[in-house]
């Protein structure tokens, strides 16, 4: 079935299993940037590219390895999901940043700068000393530029993502995050942070994590998060607006602890997640909730879809 409205999913964390990418074809998911590794080791993700191109290539039927934005298109003409790789954190490279040219010829097409605390790139968010870029973080963007991989700014900190930002030639993306003026999380982004991607030309995508729409660490409605959408499209406009889940079906509490969250910004498990949008493939009760709050099908289309393959074609650009 073809949806009016095509689903590219920028930062998927569900266990990627057969039945998961059947669910999602039948709903029109287009593609997900599927995290595949987050602070592992060089040869840790290498392994990782190795066990989901293998995936890719076993189930062939129903999901496509995503290269170039043409390979989404294709996938979703075929009635697959496409799968891009992603790295939620630069830990990978090693402080050797012709590992990107690697890791980019392997199929990684998003890497993601920070996690939640300090590597060699960046600040994370959930540090005490906040700060910008390091030397070798400039490095890495110039890098990833010319390679062609699209560079996320989810997790870090604000200073991390301004620079960021400012020093790209290719629009940014900060994957998954809500906005500090609705719920002053660590997580979210100020309206600074929301003009500098309009300026940047870039794109956020609108996480459906409960944690970061409100407060009590409670599971909320669909309306509440569209007051997030609402506030990124006032902010910085309906043409740097995606969604971007952060849901997490099918994982267990174990592969996550190993990221020592605080308390104060990520809630004990089981996690929250939005009502009626606990999974990617749950993405038409959000494009249903949209047309209601008054979205039009030009619009939903945009958040659902055509922004996101705008900046992912100017990055391979």
């Amino acid at each position: 079935m073809k949806f009016q409205n095509p689903f590219v999913d920028c930062l998927c964390a569900c266990a990627v299993t057969p039945e998961f990418i059947e669910k999602c074809a039948d709903a029109g998911v287009a593609a997900i940037n599927k995290c595949i590794c987050t602070d592992e080791s060089m040869y840790q993700a290498i392994k990782e590219i190795c066990n989901y191109r293998e995936f890719i290539e076993k189930h062939s039927d129903i999901a496509m390895l995503v290269r170039r934005p043409e390979d989404i298109e294709e996938a979703y003409r075929q009635h697959k999901v496409g799968i891009m790789m992603g790295f939620q954190g630069t830990l990978p490279l090693e402080y050797d940043v012709r590992l990107a040219d690697i890791y980019a010829d392997a199929g990684v097409t998003i890497i993601q700068l920070t996690y939640n605390y300090r590597n060699l790139v960046g600040s994370g968010n959930m540090e005490n000393n906040l700060v910008g870029l390091s030397e070798f973080g400039y490095e890495v963007i110039e890098r990833l530029n010319k390679a062609g991989v699209l560079v996320d700014l989810s997790h870090a900190c604000e200073q991390t993502q301004l620079e960021a930002l400012k020093a790209s030639k290719k629009p940014l993306m900060i994957s998954h995050a809500n906005c500090r003026a609705l719920h002053n999380t660590s997580r979210n982004v100020s309206d600074e942070v929301l003009e500098a991607v309009r300026e940047n030309n870039g794109l956020i995508g609108c996480c459906g994590f409960s944690a970061f729409i409100k407060p009590g660490m409670v599971a909320n409605t669909l309306d509440e998060m569209i007051d997030h959408i609402d506030h990124m499209v006032e902010i910085c406009g309906i043409d740097h607006v995606a969604i971007g889940g952060d849901l997490t079906e099918g994982r267990t509490e174990e592969e996550f602890l190993q990221y020592n969250y605080k308390p104060s910004v990520i809630p004990p498990w089981p996690w929250p997640y939005t009502i009626d949008f606990e999974s990617t493939y749950k993405c038409r009760n959000l494009e249903n909730a949209l047309r209601k709050r008054g979205y039009t099908e030009e619009q939903i289309y945009q958040i659902f879809y055509g922004n996101f393959m705008r900046v992912f074609r100017e990055v391979k650009a």
